[in-house]
């Protein structure tokens, strides 16, 4: 009838509101779909007991430490353990007038309370520096295997969205190991050999306990169960949160210049409101959870006293016994309640969990992951080491072939069998927009692998295990949109070359035309770079200081003029021109190459390759190309470049 359906209607949407926001929207969707094929932190739920077995590891780091918090807190449980029993005979002495008994009984009761409350402090202490630890060990391997896994993981994943795993998801789990277990533990001992004292003084009450600590136990599984989903659906929202937050944020000027900020609100109380959500969620289930354990809890209180006090009246056991047994009821209820909900909340950072384990584990890339092996394996005998860390750099790379595709946009052919030739001397690499000239220059750098083809690094075929950390020591790259740290002037230009002395950094200022402006910063070299302290060409400068100071055999300029206004354009030109035409410290000639629009600059190179459609369609020298009246000839016309 009409009310049958009215009551599926109203179930269906009890049942809805229950499901769980992923905090995954429309625009994000592409990334969840590539993210869920790899390692990463949005594929199927981790075994439980898998994830459990892979952070016990990190426990097990800190074993010195745990071992003595377990000690501490096995004393300060059996020390609470004996209070009960201690407390009624405290009681029934004082009823019965035995002085000695009380008197005994007191000492006894003082020296427990001493025992468990030093136990308890250290247990609290030693728990909780364990906490810290594990969270800051945590954090350290994420970031390790962030900062080193392949660049196409990069393609998939917004910063933020990584920051927030670094930061609230690592709390998540420390707040789980540091916090939920230790409790647990505690309540866990005083559940176990409280019931069994309840068994010894009576197996029949003991019996009703034990019928309502069953039904406790499926209650918490359960709601563990829930917990575990709602906690990943948290950690993805608050993701989802800082995303949205971290977009909007970073690019005040662009929603301002095109009045986004009520889109911006919008998508951010879009992002929150999953959050909220999500929350709702959590507190309803969490108050299901407390109203039917605390009910369970009561009612077997109240049943042990009743069925303990008519044994009582019918001279089945003695008034002692029986409060013993209230006693140690509560003390067994109370922790088997408490058990239930540290498990939930156990199981709930087992779900945060998940996301942190799959993404400390994603593995490095491999120059990485080959040159990790290297050093633990090394003899550092010079003659048992690959001939790539040995040999010179003479400046030769050639492409062969190269098809290549990114791997978050496999169907989009970049490169469609590319082959040139880099060497020594400066090689300008033009050709219209998408045409796949920055992506030969990442290909140079190793960032990815060439789906098919070879690139040669002076006639020998590249080996990314070994040849890419040797090839890295001796590039630079200045790029179109300069990136510093928000450290020291000095630090960033050394970060080029982390042991360069001052005298060096000063040099490579020097041929990059920023030495006079950083001396008029307020603290020279040592003034801190935050968002608005250099102008885009001050950044730009000290970008290619940045490059210099490690004398590099093979210098990337990527377009590196092209978001300047004209006279910041002038000074970083010149100080271009300075890079690419200095010679090394063995006074050879670098292998530059050049992504540019300027026709100044692509005149001066030594030869010049057009590129279309992923492939070379030219190659020569300026005046040869001209005169060819090709694809160069007509990006001159059409000011191209």
């Amino acid at each position: 009838g009409e009310g049958d359906v009215d009551g599926d209607g109203r179930w269906r949407g009890w049942r809805t509101w229950w499901a769980l926001p992923t905090g995954v929207r429309e625009a994000d969707a592409g990334e969840a779909g590539g993210a869920a094929r790899g390692d990463s932190s949005s594929g199927e739920q981790l075994p439980l007991r898998e994830t459990a077995a892979r952070l016990l590891g990190l426990v097990a780091e800190q074993r010195a430490v745990y071992a003595g918090a377990v000690v501490a807190l096995v004393v300060a449980s059996a020390a609470e353990l004996c209070v009960p029993a201690c407390v009624a005979a405290l009681i029934f002495a004082a009823a019965g007038g035995d002085a000695a008994a009380f008197a005994t009984s007191a000492r006894l009761l003082l020296a427990l309370a001493v025992t468990a409350s030093l136990a308890a402090g250290v247990r609290g202490m030693l728990f909780s520096v364990l906490n810290y630890r594990m969270v800051a060990r945590l954090r350290a391997r994420l970031f390790a295997a962030l900062v080193r896994t392949d660049m196409e993981f990069f393609d998939r994943f917004d910063s933020g969205e990584l920051t927030s795993r670094v930061t609230n998801d690592c709390q998540a789990v420390a707040r789980a190991l540091g916090l939920h277990l230790n409790v647990l533990l505690r309540n866990a001992i005083q559940m176990v050999f409280g019931a069994a004292f309840l068994v010894h003084l009576s197996p029949k009450l003991a019996g009703i306990v034990f019928v309502v600590g069953a039904a406790h136990w499926t209650l918490t599984t359960r709601y563990g169960a829930f917990a575990r989903r709602a906690a990943r659906a948290q950690q993805d929202t608050l993701a989802g949160v800082s995303r949205t937050a971290g977009e909007a944020l970073s690019r005040p000027k662009l929603v301002r210049a095109f009045g986004g900020e009520e889109r911006e609100t919008a998508r951010f109380d879009a992002a929150n409101a999953d959050v909220c959500a999500v929350a709702a969620r959590q507190a309803a289930a969490y108050g299901l959870f407390t109203t039917f354990g605390s009910g369970l809890f009561q009612g077997t209180k109240l049943t042990a006293l009743l069925v303990g006090g008519s044994m009582g009246l019918a001279g089945l056991s003695d008034g002692q016994t029986v409060t013993t047994f209230a006693l140690y009821t509560e003390m067994v209820l109370g922790a088997a309640l408490a058990v239930g909900e540290q498990a939930a909340s156990l199981v709930e950072g087992l779900g945060a969990c998940e996301r942190v384990v799959r993404l400390s584990e994603l593995p490095s890339s491999v120059e990485l992951a080959e040159s990790k092996h290297q050093r633990a394996h090394d003899t550092g005998d010079a003659h048992e080491r690959h001939p790539s860390d040995q040999r010179r750099f003479m400046g030769n790379i050639s492409f062969q072939d190269v098809h290549f595709s990114y791997p978050s946009r496999p169907g989009a052919h970049v490169l469609r069998g590319c082959s040139l030739e880099l060497r020594p001397g400066t090689t300008a690499l033009v050709g219209a927009s998408g045409s796949g000239k920055s992506t030969v220059a990442q290909l140079v750098q190793g960032l990815y692998a060439p789906d098919s083809g070879r690139i040669l690094i002076d006639g020998t075929e590249m080996d990314p295990g070994r040849d890419l950390r040797w090839l890295r020591a001796q590039t630079s790259v200045v790029s179109q949109e300069p990136q510093l740290f928000e450290t020291s002037v000095r630090e960033n230009i050394r970060y080029g070359c982390a042991d360069a002395t001052d005298a060096q950094v000063r040099e490579a200022a020097r041929a990059a035309n920023a030495n006079d402006f950083i001396e008029r910063l307020p603290e020279g070299y040592d003034t801190i770079v935050k968002a608005k302290t250099l102008s885009g060409g001050q950044k730009q400068r000290i970008a290619i200081a940045r490059a210099l100071v490690r004398d590099p055999r093979l210098l990337l300029l990527d377009e590196a003029t092209s978001a300047l206004d004209p006279e910041s354009q002038a000074l970083v030109q010149a100080a271009l021109d300075n890079a690419m035409h200095a010679q090394g410290t063995a006074g050879t000639k670098r292998t530059v190459l050049v992504i540019a629009h300027r026709l100044s600059t692509v005149r001066q190179a030594d030869h010049i390759v057009v590129m279309r459609d992923g492939a070379v369609a030219e190659e020569g020298t300026h005046e040869s190309l001209l005169a060819a009246r090709g694809l160069y000839y007509d990006l001159r016309e059409n000011a191209s470049i």
